[in-house]
This record gives C-alpha cells, sequence and structure tokens, in this order.
C-alpha cells in the first residue's frame, strides 16, 4: 500500500495490521555499509553475555559508528568507518538504543538469503534503518524502533 510518500506492507487476509506509525526522518544523520558478518557476531555476543540492547554511537571526532553492548560484567563493541553523514547534522554524538533480538533475527535472515552487505542508517532516538539490494532491482529495507532509555 503506498499512500503519499508512505508506503506499509500488510497482510490482505488481516486488516487488524494497520497501525499508527511513527514519522520517519526524510535524512538519516549517520549512514554506512556494514558487512552483515559483523553485525551477527555483535549480535550474537549480546546475546551471550544477556544483554537485549544494542548501543550505536556516531563518534563525530573519528566518524566512526561503534556498535556495543554491556552486561554487569562484560562488555562487547566494534567500530565501522561511516561513509556518508549529513552536512546539516548537530555537533553532538548521535546514540540510539536498539533490540539485539530484532537486529539478530533480521541478520540472519538476510544472511541465509545470501546477503554480505547492510546499509545502516539511523539518527537520535529515531527507528534504525537497514536496508539492502535485493536481486538485481528490489531494495529490502527494515525499520527497528528505538529503545526508550530512562
Amino acid at each position: 500500500m503506498l499512500l503519499s510518500n508512505f508506503e506499509i506492507d500488510m497482510d490482505i487476509l488481516d486488516p487488524t495490521y494497520m497501525t499508527s506509525v511513527s514519522k520517519l526522518p526524510d535524512e538519516f544523520e549517520c549512514k554506512c555499509l556494514v558487512d552483515i558478518e559483523e553485525i551477527r557476531k555483535i549480535a550474537r555476543a549480546a546475546n551471550q553475555i544477556r544483554n537485549d540492547d544494542l548501543v550505536f554511537e556516531l563518534n563525530i571526532v573519528h566518524d566512526k559508528l561503534c556498535i556495543s553492548s554491556e552486561s554487569d560484567n562484560e562488555s562487547i563493541r566494534i567500530d565501522i568507518p561511516v561513509e556518508e553523514q549529513s552536512d546539516d547534522r548537530l555537533r553532538t554524538t548521535l546514540k540510539s538504543v536498539y533490540s539485539v533480538d530484532y537486529i539478530f533475527k533480521i541478520t540472519n535472515a538476510l544472511y541465509n538469503i545470501g546477503i554480505s552487505e547492510v546499509n545502516i542508517a539511523f539518527k537520535d532516538n529515531y527507528p534504525l534503518k537497514l536496508s539492502c539490494p535485493l536481486h538485481e532491482q528490489g531494495e529490502l529495507t527494515y525499520y527497528i524502533a528505538p529503545r526508550i532509555i530512562d
């Protein structure tokens, strides 16, 4: 279903999927291309240390995306070079927290169909956008809502 510039996929047989959807940004402040195996590694490690969250943080000084997770006794982290940043972005650190369970399941599904790299885009407290080309003309895009951390 395509309404104006908003698109939603739903099961035709079950209209209960229609829910209100929060506004998605037109432009994300951080974009990078990531080897899907790197994300799968950190998601598996976060599961092993029994943490439900992955923290995505843009280091503005070094233009690196840091994905990390920590529990009371252990922590893990990977740094990924950032390809593209919005020119009008704030000069503060971008940081959002997302569910490791969703990221783990999505990246495993993508890996199983032969996807090796995924584009990541995020912005402070907005959904994480995971996208990748699908065959020759398609694109697969997932949005993962941020966790609200007090």
